[in-house]
């Protein structure tokens, strides 16, 4: 296969797109959509090709997009986060998994590749993640899940997501699945230590030396009996409320000196974007503006890390490659669904719950 045409909704700053690009050039992303005006405007100054739709998901039409073989997005994780209500699918934005599989119904995909936190895994005892899991059963779909951590993937940020991969074995010339991929600390994709850390940080007064060591810490929460939690050659988990300011921006410390909070660029190469990634965007009208860094930080806590995605999609783009070839042989592993064995599969609600706790 020479180009696997892309769909990425819930596009945001174009984190899956720019991972796959990363991945390989044979990725082409031939529709994007994003409701937010800053990210979609970030997303539109770095790719002026006219493949984004800024609007509401359920705006699009299917009649109109072009046929596509991947579809990938972050949809939205409030309703399954532990720092949410975690109402799952009763939430209003939970519904828009929903428009995901409206898509792939008409568009048919061969792929799906999907983000969201891990706590999707376990909302109602495991039982929303069950169902979204059979309704995409019900289009056709094998589906495969996997929690990685950023931080075993070149940066130092202590951020775990779940990602499902649903391949269509009638569409990929078989089953057979995408993962496996490393996640412990024997088989990191890069090396991440003290020296990755210091990369991260800008401040030349912040380089190492003289006995001073970095110390990223949050602000204190209002139930926490210490003043501060301290990461040592880690950064916590960057969240969209840094948009908020205050305490939500993590904080760098050196040994004697004063405290400050991450800077946006610090918070684009955790996320492994490009340094300034986030200052400038493009009006539907054409105009560059500038992006507050209220945005900024907002966007980067809302995006993927783009090495997850990169060697994410390098499996991917295996994947088809040997669906092409006739390799497939369309077994199972212990965390694929089979659509033809949801009643007979070993794995239950409860059994998706258990593994919530899998990433070292």
């Amino acid at each position: 296969m020479n180009v696997i045409k892309t769909c990425e909704l819930f596009a945001g700053i174009g984190g899956f797109r720019l991972g796959l690009e990363k991945a390989s050039s044979q990725f082409r992303t031939v529709f994007a959509n994003e409701w937010d005006k800053w990210a979609a405007s970030i997303y539109r100054y770095h790719w002026q090709d006219n493949s984004l739709q800024e609007d509401d998901i359920r705006n699009i039409q299917t009649e109109d997009l072009p046929d596509f073989d991947l579809l990938v997005g972050g949809f939205p994780c409030q309703p399954f986060s532990v720092a949410g209500k975690r109402e799952g699918i009763r939430d209003t934005r939970g519904t828009l998994f929903y428009e995901i599989l409206r898509l792939a119904k008409v568009k048919q995909p061969k792929m799906l590749f999907l983000e969201n936190v891990p706590g999707l895994l376990s909302i109602e005892q495991g039982k929303t993640f069950q169902a979204m899991l059979e309704s995409l059963g019900e289009l056709g779909y094998l589906c495969e899940w996997k929690v990685l951590n950023s931080q075993f993937f070149g940066v130092p940020q202590q951020r775990k997501r779940l990602f499902i991969i649903a391949h269509a074995a009638s569409r990929c010339g078989g089953g057979g699945t995408v993962f496996p991929i490393g996640n412990s600390h024997s088989v990191r994709v890069k090396e991440v230590g003290e020296q990755k850390v210091c990369s991260t940080f800008m401040a030349s007064y912040h380089s190492r030396g003289g006995g001073g060591t970095y110390i990223v810490q949050p602000r204190p929460t209002a139930k926490s009996d210490e003043q501060f939690r301290v990461y040592v050659d880690t950064v916590p988990t960057l969240m969209a409320r840094m948009g908020t300011g205050g305490g939500n921006v993590p904080y760098v410390l050196r040994e004697n000196q004063c405290m400050r909070r991450l800077t946006c660029v610090e918070c684009e190469r955790l996320q492994d974007f490009p340094d300034n990634w986030t200052k400038h965007g493009l009006t539907p009208m054409g105009k560059q503006i500038d992006i507050s860094n209220t945005q900024r930080y907002k966007t980067l806590g809302n995006a993927v890390t783009t090495n997850v995605i990169a060697e994410v999609g390098k499996l991917i783009l295996a994947f088809f490659e040997e669906a092409a070839e006739g390799g497939i042989n369309g077994k199972c592993c212990k965390q694929t669904v089979c659509p033809n064995k949801l009643s007979t599969h070993t794995w239950t609600a409860k059994s998706v719950q258990s593994k919530k706790g899998e990433t070292p």
